[in-house]
Order: C-alpha cells, then structure tokens, then sequence
C-alpha cells in the first residue's frame, strides 16, 4: 500500500465521521501520493449525491424516466396549493409537504390515484390525483420535495 495522501486528515477526527475515517486509512495500490482528493471535492461529490437522491427516488417511484420541474410546478400551483399552501407549509386540515421524501409523496399520490382512502381529505385528493401520469407524479413528488424544504 502507498501512503496515503489524507492520514492526516482521517487520523485528525476533525472533521469526517469515524465510518469515513475507518475507510480512509489504508491508499489503495496502484494510487500514489500525486493521487490526492480534497475535503472540498468529497463535500462537492456528497452535496451532489444529496440533492440528485430525492430526484432519483422520484422518478423509481413513479416509474417515469423524465422529471419535468416546470410541469411540476404549475401542476403544484394550479392543484395542490390552494388547499397545502403556497409553500406546501399546510393549511387548517392540509398537512404540510414541505420537507417530505419525493418517495414518500409519489407513495401517496399513487394511492389517491387507486382511489384508496387514508384520510379524512382522502375524496378531494383522489379526485385530484385521479388523472396523474406516472410522469406526473414522479415530477410532483421531485418538484415539492426539491423546491420546498423544512
């Protein structure tokens, strides 16, 4: 094994957590010292990975293969924020979308599109959801969980 560029770093405990340490402590063969990577570029590729989760899980869950934001948008404008709010805050008997899992949403948009009743709001939802693409429902779910966090 060659030395390994960030010892340094995992052997610190300042800042990565011990799981990433633990993985951190032993290079690689083949990669030598020239070969370094930055707290920056591994803060970039998680920040990365974070923010495309929630789009990945909606388009899984609503077994669309195209996310479509602006579609999204005006769905969310035109159908869910009279009665969710402007901001997906919640209103009265509405409960609040804001900070919800995109797999969670497309779950549940599903089910209204079954026609199943979870609620007491269940008749609007499914009237409302009743004609949703998958399509939809996958950009929907990424749209408010991407646009309005806790």
């Amino acid at each position: 094994m060659s030395k390994n560029p960030l010892r340094g770093v995992a052997d610190s405990g300042k800042t990565l957590p011990d799981r990433l340490k633990a993985g951190i402590t032993t290079w690689p063969e083949g990669l030598g010292e020239e070969t370094t990577l930055t707290i920056k570029s591994f803060g970039l590729a998680l920040g990365l990975a974070i923010v495309c989760m929630p789009l990945a899980a909606a388009a899984q869950s609503g077994g669309s293969d195209d996310i479509d934001l602006a579609s999204a948008a005006q769905l969310f404008k035109n159908n869910c924020s009279a009665c969710h709010g402007k901001k997906a805050q919640g209103v009265a008997s509405y409960p609040k979308l804001a900070g919800q899992d995109a797999a969670y949403l497309a779950s549940k948009l599903q089910t209204y599109r079954a026609g199943e009743m979870v609620g007491p709001n269940s008749v609007l939802m499914i009237q409302n959801a009743k004609d949703l693409s998958d399509q939809d429902i996958a950009s929907l779910a990424a749209y408010i969980s991407t646009t309005f966090e806790e």
